[in-house]
């Protein structure tokens, strides 16, 4: 039995030196063996675990300045030159600035006039019977103020210079329209018609009219028959130039073109000098005063008294046709033209296009 001791027989050193020798190459090998094991085959692809990422790689992840397909500069169902739906600051569907009406200039479609003449007017047929002392009397009037009540008289005179009152008729009103209806005035103990006088209709104050004793307009009193059993005679009223703003005349133009832009452009005379007035367009006529459908611009009158308003209105309503609305142009008495109750002095209806 070999023991291991110091000092042990030489060819004892020497076996176990190869002994050692054999040991490490078997290490060496099973070191390589295993080296070779962990390498991949010839042709494999590393696992996503055993592959190394560069640090100056991109991962798949979009990093900044990498455009997704959503925000690509030029999509491809996007033509080249067409921009993209997002608006930029001129959007293509703003439309450019428009002017204004009154600086467009567009063909006239249509253009009317109109002649301003007194209002209120009217007629008054009178009898006279010689053997009863008796007179009557019927009135129909146009273009009074509304809803009012008013007298005629009868007065020495002419209608440009009316004197004192020979005899005082009978109160009467004029309808929503302004208008009277065959007003009818038996007279007794009259001595007679005077045939050189003249019948102004004067305003009663009340019911909205500011204007007491004010006269509203006039006539001569003209026989149409004298002599025989009964005497007749007629009045026209019109004007009473001695009266403020009693005869007011003037003209109205109207012009409308394409675009409904309405071009107006009225002038009077007759005025009281430096006075100021409503004026208006209204639906009706000046035979059915009605409801006002546009304020024009007020009228001033200089020291002549005459005066003028232009005005154009966009977008207005078209000028009237026939069988459809009709329009009248309206100055009134005072300087605003009050809608619960006219006082017209001057007025024109506006022809049909």
């Amino acid at each position: 039995m070999w023991h291991d001791a110091d000092g042990a027989h030489p060819r004892t050193g020497a076996a176990r030196r190869a002994n050692a020798l054999v040991r490490v190459g078997v290490l060496l090998g099973a070191l390589i063996a295993l080296m070779i094991a962990f390498l991949p085959a010839p042709g494999a692809r590393a696992s996503a675990s055993q592959r190394a990422i560069p640090a100056d790689t991109p991962v798949a992840s979009p990093g900044a300045g990498t455009p997704t397909a959503a925000t690509s500069a030029t999509p491809a169902s996007t033509p080249s030159g067409t921009p993209a739906t997002t608006p930029t600051t001129s959007p293509v569907t703003t439309p450019a600035a428009t002017p204004s009406a009154t600086t467009t200039t567009t063909a006239q479609a249509a253009q009317v006039s109109a002649t301003l003449a007194h209002i209120p007017v009217g007629e008054m047929s009178i009898s006279f019977t010689q053997a009863t002392k008796t007179a009557r009397t019927t009135l129909n009037m146009t273009g009074m103020p509304p809803n009012t009540s008013a007298v005629g008289l009868v007065v020495a005179g002419s209608c440009d210079a009316p004197g004192g009152v020979l005899w005082r008729g009978a109160t009467f009103s004029a309808d929503p329209n302004g208008k009277v209806v065959n007003f009818k005035v038996k007279f007794s103990g009259v001595q007679g018609t005077n045939a050189n006088a003249a019948v102004v209709i004067q305003t009663i104050a009340g019911n909205g009219e500011t204007r007491d004793g004010y006269n509203l307009a006039c006539g001569l009193i003209k026989s149409t028959r004298i002599g025989g059993p009964i005497t007749q005679a007629s009045v026209t009223f019109g004007p009473v130039p001695g009266a403020q703003d009693g005869n007011v005349t003037g003209s109205a133009k109207l012009a409308q073109d394409s675009n409904k832009n309405l071009a107006v452009t009225i002038q009077a005379s007759g005025l009281a000098p430096s006075s100021q007035h409503g004026v208006s367009i209204n639906l009706g006529s000046c035979q059915w005063l009605s409801y006002v459908l546009y304020d024009l611009p007020q009228m001033t009158a200089d020291a002549s008294g005459n005066g003028s308003v232009t005005i154009t209105i966009n977008n207005a309503e078209p000028l009237p046709t026939a069988g459809g609305n009709t329009w009248y142009v309206a100055i009134d008495y005072q300087p605003q033209t009050n809608h619960d109750h006219f006082e017209t002095v001057s007025c024109g209806n506006v022809p049909t296009v």
